[in-house]
């Protein structure tokens, strides 16, 4: 099969889910991404690929996967959502907190990041920007996560 396109790139989460950020080589034809394969070039994984790498064009076209904000409308637990704007969640979301934060005070509210997904800058920057005094790091060891408390 002839490509219109290989685009060579780093894996991280959210496609596969993972920390590794292997070297990947993304095929396109018409627009669409229609293979993945590991970089030879990159020096973490050096061609290879585990299954979760390989599955990203199932990742990236599956019917039930998000590509827009929704917006409950029924109950909860129903399943009813509409779609709305980038700019009505965001507006949402802005709302939401500054009610959280009007009512019950910026430390209401925890900034938690993941296992290692370098957001540790970004989310700390929100957590300052937003007043609150606490933040989480959820850290793996021989037990299941702990939860270890910052402050900004």
């Amino acid at each position: 099969m002839q490509y219109d396109r290989v685009v060579k790139s780093t894996a991280w989460s959210p496609g596969p889910g993972c920390h590794g950020g292997c070297g990947i080589k993304l095929f396109v034809k018409d627009g669409r991404l229609v293979k993945v394969e590991g970089d030879e070039d990159h020096p973490y994984n050096q061609g290879r690929l585990c299954p979760r790498g390989l599955a990203l064009t199932q990742y990236v076209y599956h019917p039930e996967r998000f590509t827009h904000p929704l917006k409950r409308v029924g109950e909860r637990g129903e399943g009813t959502f509409e779609r709305i704007s980038w700019d009505e969640a965001l507006d949402t979301i802005e709302e939401r907190f500054n009610d959280i934060k009007a009512k019950y005070g910026a430390e209401a509210v925890i900034f938690a990041q993941g296992t290692g997904r370098d957001i540790g800058g970004p989310i700390s920057f929100l957590c300052y920007s937003y007043g609150s005094p606490t933040g989480c790091n959820w850290v793996w060891a021989a037990t299941p996560a702990t939860p270890l408390a910052w402050r900004p």
